[in-house]
């Protein structure tokens, strides 16, 4: 698997990285989607674990969602409460099951193009994921089988598309004190990325965030 991981790291312009606690995949490969930070990395299934193929950036908005494909007891368990928002487009509402908040942001957030993504990897992934997980500890999306190597490409170019859909330009995104655009100077929280003019960052104090 290593030797496969460093052709893969030279084809996509990335590095990497052995890692002996990674003892069942290896390593990672470590690359940049846009500002953000990446690994791609691949666990074979054995008969006490799950096998998987994953990606993770470095990525934690104010938000948390969690996806999955729709389960065979979910109709029973939202039957009693469980939680499950819908987005409005009947293809993708049948295929996930959507949990997060603020429920308002976390539908934003899966718009048109981000939703076609999803479907398309879920294609690649033969209806085996994705599932897609934003917390504070980053973003991850996780493919529950062992992608063809001639498919590791693809996996991390729409991962990629994705991140970009989450992750807007500094130019469209407004002030989170304001909401105006910004032109000039501006700053970015550390913790929870939010961007702010810098006199409002100034004003404010910094951010409020936990």
């Amino acid at each position: 698997m290593t030797s496969e991981y460093r052709a893969f790291a030279l084809e996509i312009g990335g590095l990497f990285k052995a890692d002996k606690r990674l003892h069942f995949s290896g390593g990672r490969v470590h690359f940049k989607a846009g500002r953000v930070a990446g690994a791609f990395w691949v666990v074979p299934w054995g008969r006490n674990r799950s096998g998987g193929t994953h990606l993770q950036y470095g990525w934690s908005p104010r938000h948390r969602l969690f996806l999955r494909p729709e389960g065979f007891f979910d109709p029973i368990a939202k039957g009693l409460g469980l939680q499950d928002l819908k987005v409005g487009n009947a293809r993708f509402d049948r295929a996930f099951l959507i949990q997060g908040s603020p429920s308002a942001t976390v539908l934003r957030a899966l718009g048109p193009e981000t939703q076609t993504l999803l479907l398309r990897l879920s294609k690649l992934a033969k209806g085996r994921g994705p599932t897609l997980q934003i917390n504070e500890e980053g973003t991850y999306l996780r493919l529950s089988c062992e992608t063809p190597r001639k498919d590791w490409g693809k996996v991390v170019e729409l991962g990629n598309a994705i991140m970009r859909t989450f992750t807007p330009k500094a130019e469209d995104e407004p002030c989170s004190l304001c909401a105006k655009a910004i032109a000039g100077r501006s700053r970015r929280c550390r913790g929870c990325k939010s961007l702010y003019h810098r006199k409002c960052w100034e004003a404010r104090g910094g951010c409020d965030c936990p």
